[in-house]
């Protein structure tokens, strides 16, 4: 793996014109509030580009704030519109280092956002247009929607330990439901389990967890032993759209889990 992503971006202004056609118009206030989108087409030098498999680009426009998010670390700056252009001047981020391609995708996403690309809004469509590089958002379905904790079935798509992401090993599964009834269920990579549990103020407390023993090689049951620490570690959790993290409340250990 590659070190950690630079936390700062610096980028600076240019001019065009403002996007969705309200040639002149300019300022934060000019930026979608409170939506999401995620990217359909990505075009690099001319050419269709393939993203790293399993990920898409995220953008998410909350009142003069943008987030982005290419795979590992959570981008954010402040955003405004002007003479047609997304201008952010710095953009800064989490900072966990994740595979050679991850950080690679992440990081020409970061210089794309901060070289100021004409931004065109259509509907639900959003299309970002740099000198060589064009790519095609579209709203996401549950943009101003959280899904609920309870009664969704959450699949784990990433295991961050102190600085470093992991991604699921192959031909493992891991998610956990939680039923509302106090009653946790799911798979940690191998083995299925069960566990009671409590949710207040964003924090949960999961006691009485058991699981099947199976072993299922040193890759897979060393992804489960984490993602059963992070239950164990009465983890708080946030959720932001359809992804929940659950971060182990001695923080050396993260779980980011996607709503299936």
């Amino acid at each position: 793996m590659t070190g950690s992503l630079l936390a700062l971006v610096a980028a600076t202004g240019c001019g065009g014109e403002d996007a969705g056609g309200a040639s002149g118009s300019s300022g934060a206030e000019q930026l979608p509030k409170d939506r999401a989108y995620e990217s359909t087409e990505v075009t690099r030098d001319g050419e269709p580009h393939e993203l790293v498999p399993g990920t898409k680009i995220q953008l998410r426009f909350d009142h003069g704030e943008v987030g982005a998010h290419a795979g590992c670390n959570q981008l954010t700056g402040q955003a405004e519109l002007r003479d047609d252009r997304l201008v952010i001047p710095d953009i800064g981020g989490t900072m966990m280092a994740c595979e050679d391609e991850l950080m690679a995708q992440e990081e020409w996403v970061s210089e794309f956002l901060t070289s100021e690309p004409v931004m065109s809004l259509d509907g639900e469509t959003l299309v970002l247009e740099g000198d060589d590089t064009t790519i095609e958002f579209v709203e996401s379905s549950n943009a101003e929607e959280d899904r609920p904790l309870e009664s969704t079935r959450w699949i784990v798509d990433t295991v961050i330990q102190g600085e470093v992401a992991s991604s699921v090993p192959e031909d493992a599964e891991a998610y956990v439901i939680f039923d509302g009834d106090g009653n946790a269920s799911g798979n940690g990579g191998c083995n299925t389990f069960g566990a009671q549990y409590t949710a207040t103020d964003n924090q949960l407390e999961v006691t009485d967890l058991t699981a099947t023993m199976m072993s299922c090689g040193e890759e897979r049951d060393q992804f489960e032993r984490t993602v059963f620490d992070v239950l164990d570690d009465n983890p708080g959790y946030e959720i932001e759209g359809e992804e929940l993290t659950l971060t182990a409340e001695s923080e050396d250990a993260q779980l980011q889990l996607i709503a299936d």
